[in-house]
């Protein structure tokens, strides 16, 4: 067995055991009362008795116990197992992909920081997919939290986001104000500069902790949303100011991803203003827009609205299937927005010779 073949099933294993810690989140984190450390250790939701180790191996342990409780025999859903097997799928694909191409090649550190930023994408995309089945809500903590790590690490990373178009405009757009903020002169108007821009941010994060009718979340949903806007609108807004910095190759992924988180929440928001106005009622939740915030920080500009099409085309079809099965009006949005970027990621290169090809038919 090659070094390969002992990480390709590191990757599976790994996934499977992620998976059943997924599992305790889709449960906890919408729950009342309940966080992801409290109460300790995994119980029975039926008969609260504390669940043995060996009782928590991800699909195996559900087998053995044909489904049920050891201790009420109460039934256990279906579904713990298939989000293991989801998860333990989904980190092979990712491995598959951006892992090692030959053989023989050993994962750089670089490559296995790529590999562990999909890796939990992925698994918080699952997170918020299934809050949203089951509760119509998505979790600040998740939307709010990751949308700012991404835009903290997608300079460290390679390939994120797939798509880094948009620089270039914005550096022919800055070049008259670099031009007339020389460096070395004048850097008290790019703090001034760099203050109005955070303070811009600082006031779009605390309306993104806001639901969709304007009211105030918790605590934390306000006051830290606005202090991470505020941090890292003056730190963006600093480096924008001083355009050197867009020549850079910190910008060629940073800058993309601030348009693609931008752009994406923007045009959400837009179609549920739209839609408001047209069926004179909510016809999309605020949730949405800041899960499209969180999706175009790592898809960038181009495939932020591409998952954005993605995601209504599988509404249309599948939600319409679901419509006529359920007899329900609602159609939760996310899931769908995050397969269709879940779509993006992993078949990047087969979208990018769809657009080229789809392109030269206009040539």
């Amino acid at each position: 067995m090659t070094p390969i073949d002992l990480f390709t099933s590191f990757a599976t294993l790994l996934g499977a055991c992620v998976g059943s810690f997924l599992n305790v989140c889709i449960y906890r984190i919408p729950t009342e009362g309940m966080t992801i450390a409290r109460p300790r250790g995994s119980f029975c939701p039926k008969c609260r008795a504390p669940i043995r180790w060996h009782d928590n191996i991800p699909i195996l342990a559900w087998l053995a116990l044909g489904g049920k409780c050891r201790a009420c025999r109460a039934p256990i859903s279906w579904r713990y197992p298939v989000i293991e097997l989801l998860t333990a799928a989904l980190f092979l694909v990712i491995w598959l992909r951006f892992g090692p191409s030959d053989a023989t090649e050993l994962p750089s550190l670089a490559m296995w920081g790529t590999v562990a930023f999909w890796w939990a994408t992925f698994a918080a995309m699952l997170v918020i997919a299934m809050i949203d089945i089951d509760h119509r809500i998505i979790p600040d903590e998740i939307s709010v939290t990751g949308g700012a790590a991404i835009l903290l690490v997608v300079p460290l990373l390679h390939g994120v986001p797939p798509d880094r178009s948009g620089l270039e405009t914005i550096q022919r757009v800055l070049e008259p104000l670099d031009r007339a903020i020389a460096p070395g002169s004048g850097s008290w108007i790019q703090g001034g500069l760099a203050l109005c821009f955070g303070a811009a941010a600082m006031a779009a994060m605390r309306r993104f902790s806001r639901d969709w009718q304007g009211n105030r979340r918790t605590w934390w949903g306000t006051r830290w949303a606005g202090a991470v806007g505020a941090v890292a609108g003056i730190g963006v807004g600093g480096l924008l100011c001083h355009t050197l910095w867009l020549h850079g190759p910190s910008a060629a992924a940073l800058v993309p991803s601030l348009l693609g988180s931008a752009i994406g929440a923007g045009t959400i928001y837009a179609i549920g203003v739209a839609g408001k106005l047209a069926f004179r009622k909510e016809a999309m939740g605020f949730g949405d827009v800041k899960l499209m915030g969180l999706l175009g920080a790592f898809l960038g500009l181009q495939y932020v609205l591409l998952a954005i099409f993605v995601a209504s085309f599988l509404g249309s079809v599948i939600g319409v299937g679901l419509r006529l099965i359920t007899r329900s009006s609602y159609i939760p949005f996310g899931p769908f927005l995050c397969a269709g970027a879940s779509i993006l990621v992993l078949a990047s290169d087969q979208v990018d010779a769809a657009i080229r090809w789809y392109l030269s038919l206009f040539r």
